[in-house]
């Protein structure tokens, strides 16, 4: 407000740096920065990242989002070997596989960790665990982004 009242202009909102982690990178950890990059594309910059990174994305992984009409093509395995600065550098990380503490230890003073415990990736062709996982990380990451940026979160 006071910076309205001083300059008539409105305080541009906070984008967020989020981190989603898992094992492996190549499954869990990558659809939620999908769906977190296509659902609040001015709210945050997504990254993840994996303790012992795939040598490749889940070919099922790639095919769902397709599906989804998500874009896979910039999502690769990368590990977790990030400076104290880099991870400094980050507002939440997300662990989808065990706690934050198991990947990062200890976490920059600003950092908040957050665990979301949601089992083992699918198989392949299981459709249903896919769906489920999806929608899932979906309601978690909306109220993630609705908890920081407020209802309007875009």
């Amino acid at each position: 407000e006071t910076v309205f009242a001083a300059t008539g202009k409105q305080k541009a909102p906070k984008v967020y740096n989020i981190l989603f982690v898992d094992e492996d990178n190549s499954y869990l950890s990558q659809m939620a920065q999908a769906i977190a990059a296509n659902s609040y594309p001015d709210s945050g910059h997504y990254t993840s990242g994996g303790r012992n990174p795939a040598s490749a994305l889940s070919p099922a992984l790639t095919e769902f989002l397709q599906g989804r009409g998500l874009d896979a093509s910039e999502l690769a395995p990368k590990g977790l070997d990030m400076t104290q600065l880099e991870l400094a550098q980050q507002h939440v990380i997300v662990s989808l596989q065990g706690p934050v503490s198991g990947y990062f230890s200890p976490l920059p003073f600003h950092t908040a960790a957050l665990e979301w415990d949601l089992g083992e990736p699918p198989e392949a062709g299981d459709q249903s665990r896919q769906e489920e996982l999806y929608r899932a990380l979906a309601l978690e990451i909306k109220d993630l982004m609705e908890l920081l940026r407020g209802e309007g979160a875009s």
